[in-house]
């Protein structure tokens, strides 16, 4: 029994070490999560489709709220860094519509850190400095069946990462739901495809500057 709670904790920090290096590629940051709700459910909001149902986190997940949704938020976090939201997901349906149906979802993450000391190799001060990362999504869902939905999300990186290194990546999610009775459902995303940045530093540093892609 004690052999088998070592491995299973060996697995279990493993895991968490693998998966922080996520944390170096684009859209890292979106991973904190998005809306109250989301963020207190551990962001596990790929199937659910009842209650307020935010369409970030799967793009097939706006045919099934039914009612405008706002989510807006504006966070305080230590070591000076922030994180913000303001997204909207809605079904769309034409009143002649019996059956069928479109779901949007708009919505922008910023993240950054304010108040960096900067310094030089002498330790005298230079300066202030401040970091951000911009997700900018457009997410579009039809229903297939009554109880089938598919969508894509089409997503814009901005980031900054020091005075003028800044670089962009477009990317592209894709998800399902099925909505297998009132209270089970099932769902599958695929997120942030293609997404890539790629630093470039030559205008800062000249010649000792480079290229870097993550």
């Amino acid at each position: 029994m004690k052999k088998f709670i070592l491995i299973l904790l060996f697995t279990a920090s493993a895991f968490e070490m693998s998966y922080a290096q996520v944390g170096s590629f684009a859209g890292a940051f979106s991973r904190l999560g998005f809306s109250a709700r989301g963020m207190s459910m551990s962001n596990a909001m790929v199937s659910d489709v009842f209650g307020d149902i935010n369409g970030i986190y799967n793009p097939a997940l706006a045919t099934f709220q039914d009612e405008g949704l706002v989510n807006l938020g504006y966070s305080f976090l230590s070591l000076d860094r922030k994180l913000n939201f303001l997204g909207f997901t809605k079904k769309i349906k034409l009143p002649q519509q019996k059956t069928g149906g479109a779901g949007i979802t708009v919505a922008w993450i910023n993240a950054g850190v304010n108040d960096i000391d900067g310094r030089d190799n002498d330790t005298r001060q230079i300066g202030m400095f401040s970091t951000f990362e911009n997700e900018f999504y457009l997410g579009t869902a039809f229903i297939i069946d009554e109880k089938v939905s598919l969508g894509v999300g089409f997503k814009l990186y901005y980031a900054k990462l020091f005075e003028e290194v800044t670089t962009s990546s477009f990317a592209l999610d894709f998800g399902g739901t099925y909505k297998a009775s009132g209270s089970l459902a099932f769902g599958i995303a695929l997120k942030d495809i293609g997404a890539k940045y790629e630093w470039q530093t030559s205008d800062l540093y000249g010649s000792n500057g480079n290229t870097t892609k993550g």
